[in-house]
């Protein structure tokens, strides 16, 4: 089904966004990072937010989605 690639998608290309930009994909090297991330640009963590909302909309067939 075309919604659950979408949200492989946006999930998969999320954890890339993280492991590039963190170096991890732990919780604890993530939240520990972010500070640091966050005070050299807002882009990275932008990009995650963004994919992380498209990953959890595509798996729950929602706005627009659905089938």
């Amino acid at each position: 089904m075309v919604v659950n690639r979408i949200g492989d998608i946006g999930f998969a290309l999320a954890m890339f966004i993280i492991l590039m930009t963190y170096g991890a994909l732990d919780f604890a090297t993530v939240f520990a990072i972010t500070p640091l991330v966050a005070s050299k640009g807002a882009l990275p963590l932008t990009l995650i937010g963004l994919c992380l909302i498209i990953g959890a909309v595509g798996k729950s067939a929602q706005l627009g989605l659905h089938t």
